[in-house]
């Protein structure tokens, strides 16, 4: 009965070695993978924004700890000015609050040496396997000179892009504008000479048809004959010859 009890023992810690080399590899991939992503800090904190892990390149070239034990359980307020540390820990107080990620926000960080610059930074939850949050793992790229040129000078078109439609929206209401009041209409009932058929204005004077509506209306009329009037006209004139 021992020896089937020892025998079981040793397949489970057999078993269990295995799984630690297995993870054992998998954790140094991993490592050699972030810790070789050039100009990028990758971190991962747990729900109260302490550091549980980060790269080489942030622990060398922003923080200057010599190891990673040096900032386990530290937070922002540790390492950063108190104004950096603030806006971070809001940020990832909002992610751990709402589940929803930030993706390649741009902000400012300093390093080390007091030297400040930019980076695009992007912040997720990491969730258990009962889908309960239990802190963030963020990944941030350093911006260089040019992309902040770029991003600046692309700014700077889309405002320039906005005046010109204000403008344009400006001239275009004003055209309308002037178009609306210019814009007369006829309407009620127009007083008509059953005879001669012209139009009593509102002064009681007798106009022709044409002048009355020009001067109450944007038409202008032209002259010419309909085909009756044209008839009448030529048997008149057949008549009198």
């Amino acid at each position: 009965m021992k020896s089937n009890t020892r025998a079981g023992t040793s397949i489970e810690l057999a078993s269990l070695r295995r799984k630690l080399k297995i993870l054992q590899k998998e954790r140094d991939i991993l490592r050699a993978l972030v810790d070789n992503l050039p100009d990028s800090h990758c971190f991962v904190k747990d729900r109260k924004s302490r550091f549980i892990f980060t790269n080489s390149f942030m622990l060398d070239k922003i923080i200057g700890a010599k190891s990673l034990e040096e900032i386990v359980g530290k937070t922002d307020f540790d390492l950063f000015p108190k104004k950096l540390a603030e806006k971070y820990f809001r940020d990832e107080q909002r992610v751990i609050r709402t589940g929803k990620p930030i993706v390649n926000r741009e902000e400012k960080t300093v390093d080390k040496d007091g030297n400040e610059y930019w980076l695009l930074t992007t912040k997720v939850p990491l969730f258990s396997k009962n889908g309960k949050i239990v802190g963030i793992a963020g990944m941030s790229r350093k911006v260089s000179a040019n992309q902040k040129i770029v991003g600046v000078v692309g700014l700077s078109k889309d405002i320039t892009a906005i005046k010109r439609m204000e403008i344009e929206r400006k001239r275009i209401i004003k055209e309308l504008q002037k178009a609306i009041k210019n814009v007369r209409t006829l309407s009620g009932l127009l007083p008509i000479c059953f005879s001669c058929k012209k139009i009593r204005d509102d002064q009681g004077y007798w106009e022709q048809v044409d002048k009355y509506i020009e001067k109450h209306s944007e038409a202008e009329f032209t002259h010419g004959l309909c085909p009756d009037c044209s008839n009448k006209i030529i048997k008149s004139l057949d008549l009198q010859e």
